[in-house]
């Protein structure tokens, strides 16, 4: 075909064949009836005379024969599906990614397209408007939360896949939402020969692998006006000074900011925190924030008798409220016990490094045993091995701490070297928390031993090998100290026991503590130690204003560090999660979206909402298919007209007497 129309299957012009049996017809009818003409002169006399009518005979015939071959040409082409130039291509179907990640749950600015809704609302919005819109084709919609959800198959009706978009119950997921997956799963509805247009209505950049395949996407939302919490962190001495509350606010509004921080205190009553009781104020204070920057609040807290501090901002609200409050867990200090094993006396700096820790460790539950009788003396929290042998299977529990020299035939959890006489510590890990406040390099040390061995992690070397040395062993961790004190200034300077009071400190405390002060959105919660037969619960933090955690949802749990279960940290506001032991403790953490890429700031502009297409016209092909078969049915209607009342004989004419 010419000019604007086109055939869509020209493969059916094979039907044109059909004409060849249809002249073949008409050919053999003709010749069979010249056959009977050729007998005509023997019956002429029986049959008797006849009119001439061999020139109407052959017109009717030639016309017969071009209208049966108009209705063969008519029905190839109605196969054949001619359609004008642009109807040719099949229909293009759309499905709409509507994103749900948390950060949708921002409400609009009063000056913007939809004031008071949030950045999904106004997504489902426009995603309505665009399935409105598609004039041709299937429909269908996805919402990207951390997994795909199909809201609609695509399908032909659009008021269905309307409703799906509009139905109660569609909110922000928590966590981060997937648009890589959301795309892939959208084009798993691809149809084949059939073009497919993916298009994302969301706020946030698109990922580069979406962005570089060429990926549609539409603003959701102009909301910017957020402060809130990006980190926070609660930071101990080694000592027993007071601790530390750090936290940092981010302003996302592109104009200066000032808002209040209020820090409260959940105190903790009964012995040894058996339950959380009421909150009290522990500081107020004001930030200036510069667009788009941060700063950085550091508040000396008393933690003594604390289960956990929250922070909040004050009213007014913004447009985001998740990230306005957080959570801050305070694991309890425990006074760890100590064993000291000697060869018949502990060396005077050893007693005199432990009356220096005071109450820093349970003075009560600690103690000295000779090496031979440590198999049957009861296991502490820290075994300080005095320069003895330890008897293989005598260390049963806890951390230990060894000190040089280390004898032969004792049970080490690493290897010895040869003595090195007068060296020189010239590498140290001077950022390790055992070695805060310690320096090595100007002391005098008559003799080190090496350490060595798999599993040892050198803190301080002589040359190669390592003289502070630590490791864990079977779940049992334990520090080694191989510059012997005797013939040295050690036990004199800071050196030593500043450095035992931090082995004390961070292997007897680190067990008691398996949770973490706080959590980011979207980390796995698991234990640094194990927390048998536990309740989990965890505690959503009402809005700013709100008064006190919605009530808590326990539930029984075997906790262990390898096997952390379905704990995880994807939030969509701040939270607090509660372990209660069978021992009686009662342990928080906090967990919150404190995520720099948790960003409402929009990445893209404003969409507006494509108007409805207009109402669908009639098809041409349908109506190039109409008149095609109209005509060959007209063909055919004519050429039975024909073929009834066009040979219709003459009557004879009379016989004379």
């Amino acid at each position: 075909m010419s000019g604007d129309v086109v055939l869509t299957r020209p493969d059916a012009l094979w039907a044109l064949a059909l004409a060849v049996p249809v002249v073949l017809a008409h050919l053999y009818r003709r010749r069979r009836r010249r056959l009977v003409v050729a007998f005509a002169p023997l019956v002429r006399e029986a049959v008797g005379p006849v009119r001439a009518r061999g020139a109407w005979r052959r017109v009717r015939e030639a016309a017969r024969l071009l209208l049966r071959l108009t209705a063969v040409a008519a029905l190839a082409l109605a196969l054949a599906g001619p359609a004008p130039r642009g109807a040719a291509q099949p229909p293009e179907d759309l499905v709409v990614v509507v994103d749900a990640d948390v950060t949708t749950s921002a409400v609009e600015a009063p000056g913007g397209l939809l004031p008071g809704r949030t950045r999904l609302q106004r997504g489902l919005s426009l995603a309505r408007a665009l399935v409105r819109a598609h004039p041709r084709g299937r429909v269908g919609a996805v919402l990207a939360g951390p997994v795909p959800e199909a809201l609609a198959a695509p399908t032909e009706d659009r008021e269905a896949v309307v409703a799906a978009l509009a139905r109660d119950g569609l909110a922000p997921r928590p966590g981060r939402g997937d648009l890589e997956a959301a795309v892939a799963a959208a084009r798993g509805a691809a149809v084949a020969a059939r073009p497919l247009r993916v298009v994302v209505v969301t706020s946030r950049a698109l990922p580069e692998a979406l962005a570089q395949a060429g990926v549609e996407a539409l603003g959701a939302g102009a909301a910017e006006d957020d402060q809130g919490f990006v980190d926070a962190a609660l930071e101990r001495p080694a000592d027993d000074g007071p601790a530390a509350l750090r936290l940092v606010v981010r302003n996302a509004a592109s104009v200066p900011r000032s808002r209040t921080v209020v820090v409260e205190r959940e105190r903790r009553a009964g012995p040894d925190g058996a339950a959380a009781s009421a909150r009290d104020a522990v500081a107020t204070r004001t930030v200036d924030l510069e667009p788009g920057g941060e700063a950085t609040l550091r508040l000396e807290v008393d933690d003594a008798d604390a289960a956990g501090f929250v922070a909040a901002l004050a009213p007014p609200a913004d447009a985001w409220e998740v990230d306005d409050r957080v959570v801050v867990g305070v694991p309890p200090r425990r006074r760890p016990s100590v064993l000291v094993v000697h060869g018949g006396a502990p060396r005077p700096f050893v007693r005199a490094v432990l009356e220096a820790l005071g109450e820093g460790i349970d003075r009560a539950g600690s103690g000295f045993v000779e090496a031979g009788a440590l198999a049957a003396a009861r296991p502490r929290d820290v075994l300080l091995v005095d320069g003895v042998a330890l008897p293989p299977g005598a260390w049963r529990g806890g951390a230990a701490v060894f000190l040089a020299p280390f004898p032969a035939g004792g049970a080490w959890p690493f290897a010895v070297g040869p003595a090195v006489s007068e060296p020189i510590v010239w590498r140290a890990d001077a950022s390790h928390p055992l070695l805060r406040g310690v320096d090595l390099s100007t002391a005098y040390v008559a003799r080190a031993f090496p350490l060595r061995g798999e599993g040892v992690r050198a803190l301080a070397s002589v040359e190669a090998d390592a003289v502070v040395a630590e490791g864990e062993v079977e779940g049992r961790r334990w520090l080694a100290f191989g510059l012997d004190p005797d013939g040295s200034d050690l036990p004199l300077r800071a050196a030593l026991p500043v450095l035992l009071r931090n082995a004390v400190r961070r292997l007897g405390e680190a067990p008691i503590s398996p949770l973490a002060p706080v959590y980011r959105t979207g980390v796995p919660v698991a234990p640094r130690a194990p927390v048998l037969d536990a309740e989990i619960a965890l505690e959503r933090e009402r809005p700013a204003g709100g008064a006190g955690p919605v009530a808590a949802r326990w539930r029984p749990a075997r906790w262990a560090p390898d096997a952390p279960g379905d704990v995880v940290a994807a939030t969509d506001g701040a939270y607090a999660l509660r372990v209660r032991t069978a021992d009686g403790r009662r342990l928080v953490a906090g967990v919150a979206p404190l995520d720099r890429a948790l960003d409402v700031r929009p990445a893209r502009g404003v969409a507006v909402p494509p108007p409805p297409a207009a109402p669908p016209e009639e098809d041409p092909a349908a109506r190039w298919l109409r008149w095609l078969l109209v005509a060959a049915g007209g063909a055919l209607l004519l050429d039975l007209v024909l073929g009834t009342f066009g040979g219709r004989k003459v009557a004879p004419a009379p016989r004379l007497a």
